[in-house]
C-alpha cells in the first residue's frame, strides 16, 4: 500500500528527510509543508546576503527543479497549525487539512521581538529569516539610515553587524551579558572581539538592556536604555534567537524536555508515528553524554536523513552531536565548543598572542572544550579529540 509521509518544515532537516525518503521509497507520496513564502534558502548564509557578498539566488539550497524531479509536492506559504497525534492529520490555517502515514517534523524556531513600548513601530525588525533581510535591506535604501542599533551580541547579532558595515551604517550593538558571545566564549576572547569591532567603529554597549523604543510619526527616532541613557537610530533590528516551535509538539503530547522534543537514536518521538529533527529536538550530546539542541546545518540534515530510514522500516542511528560554533566575522574567526565558564575541577590550557586568543579546558587528561580566535589551525584535530574522548595530556 503507497505511504504517505508529511514533512512539517523546508530548512536543513526537512529537506534531508524529504531527499531520502524519495530514495528509499520511490511510490510514497511525500507532502512538505512549509509557511515560508520564498524556495529553500539556508539561514547560514543570510549574513552574506544581508551584506551583498550572495545574490538572493546564492542563498537558495534547492530549486523547484528538484521538487519536481523527485516527485515531492513542496507547499510554500502552507502554515500547519493542527495535529491530531490519534487520527494521524495534520490541519492548515485555511482548513486544508492532510493524513499521514509517518510524520517528520522540522519545524524549527521563529524570530522573537520582545514586547516593549515602541515595538511595533515602522523601523524594528528582526534578523532571522529571508524575509527580514528583505525588509532590512529595502528600509535602508528607502529611509536613507545612517544609524542602526542591534539588540543582541551572540552570534546571529554579530554576525549581522559584520554585514552592515557593507552599507557604512554607524551602528550600535546593545547586549545584556557582561560580553559578546556569552554564550560562546570567555571575556578575554569576548574582548578580543569586541576590540576589532570597536576599531571597526561599532559601538559595543554591554549590560545594556533596551527599555524604550523612541518614537517618531510611527517610525523609530532613538532608544531609552536601561543605563538611563537615551540615544538616536534609524533603525531598531533584533537578533535574539528565536522561539522553538513546539505548539504541534504539544499537541501531539510528545515528550518535551527542557526546550526540546525528546528523541530517540532513530529520530523517533514519543509517538512511533512521529519524527523530528533539527533545532527543535533534543540528541545525544557525544562530549557530556547528556542530550543537547544543535543548531548546526550539517547536523539537521543527517537528522533527517535517519529520520527517513525508520520512517520506511530500516534501521539506522544518529550517532550524536559535537556541539561547535564557528564564524568569520569582523576580519577575523573564531571557533568554539563546551563551557565558556571553566568548572572548578577543569584545567585550562591558555596561549594568546596580539592576533589569536586560545584556550583549551581538559578533565582528566580528557579535552572538554576549546576557544581559538584569530588563528583556528589544528580545530579539526581539536573536534576528533572531543569526539573520541581519549586521553591526551598529562598531569591534566
Amino acid at each position: 500500500m503507497r505511504q504517505q509521509y508529511i514533512i512539517i518544515g523546508s530548512s536543513a532537516a526537512g529537506l534531508g528527510a524529504a531527499g531520502k525518503l524519495r530514495t528509499l521509497d520511490a511510490g510514497a507520496r511525500i507532502i512538505c509543508l512549509t509557511a515560508e513564502r520564498v524556495m529553500p534558502y539556508n539561514r547560514c548564509l543570510l549574513a552574506d546576503h544581508l551584506s551583498g557578498a550572495r545574490e538572493a539566488d546564492q542563498v537558495a539550497t534547492k530549486p523547484q527543479s528538484f521538487f519536481d524531479e523527485n516527485n515531492i509536492e513542496l507547499m510554500l506559504n502552507s502554515r500547519v497549525v493542527g495535529l491530531d497525534a490519534a487520527a494521524q492529520k495534520v490541519t492548515l490555517t485555511n482548513g486544508t487539512s492532510f493524513n499521514y502515514d509517518k510524520l517528520f517534523l522540522g519545524t524549527g524556531r521563529s524570530a522573537f521581538i520582545p514586547f516593549l513600548p515602541g515595538a511595533q513601530a515602522t523601523g524594528v525588525f528582526s534578523f532571522f529569516d529571508f524575509d527580514d533581510v528583505t525588509n532590512i535591506l529595502a528600509y535602508i535604501k528607502q529611509h536613507n539610515v545612517k544609524q542602526a542599533t542591534i539588540v543582541g551580541a551572540g552570534l546571529s547579532g554579530l554576525e549581522c553587524a559584520d554585514a552592515l558595515l557593507a552599507h557604512g551604517l554607524n551602528l550600535t550593538v546593545v547586549e545584556r551579558a557582561p560580553h559578546v558571545l556569552a554564550s560562546q566564549i570567555d571575556a578575554t576572547g569576548a574582548e578580543f572581539l569586541t576590540n576589532l569591532m570597536t576599531a571597526k567603529g561599532i559601538n559595543v554597549l554591554t549590560s545594556t538592556t533596551v527599555q524604550e523604543i523612541v518614537t517618531h510619526n510611527k517610525r523609530v527616532a532613538g532608544l531609552f536604555l536601561n543605563t538611563d541613557k537615551a540615544m538616536k537610530t534609524d533603525m531598531v533590528i533584533f537578533a535574539i534567537g528565536g522561539s522553538v516551535n513546539l505548539d504541534l509538539a504539544r499537541q501531539a503530547n510528545l515528550t518535551i524536555e527542557n526546550g526540546g522534543i525528546m528523541t530517540s537514536p532513530a529520530m523517533q518521538t514519543s509517538n512511533p508515528n512521529i519524527f523530528a529533527g533539527g533545532d527543535i529536538c533534543r540528541v545525544h550530546d557525544l562530549v557530556t553524554g547528556g542530550t543537547t539542541i544543535s543548531t548546526l546545518w550539517p547536523d539537521a540534515v543527517q537528522q533527517g536523513m535517519v529520520a527517513a530510514h525508520t520512517m520506511v522500516g530500516l534501521e539506522k542511528n544518529y550517532a550524536g552531536t559535537v556541539t561547535i560554533t564557528s564564524s568569520h566575522i569582523f576580519g577575523t574567526t573564531f571557533v568554539t565548543c563546551g563551557p565558556t565558564i571553566k568548572p572548578a575541577e577543569y584545567t585550562q590550557l591558555i596561549k594568546q598572542g596580539a592576533d589569536f586568543y586560545h584556550r583549551l579546558l581538559i578533565h582528566d587528561g580528557i579535552l572538554k572544550g576549546f576557544i581559538m580566535v584569530g588563528n583556528v589551525q589544528g580545530v579539526g584535530q581539536l573536534r576528533k579529540a572531543l569526539v573520541s574522548q581519549e586521553k591526551l595530556f598529562e598531569n591534566s
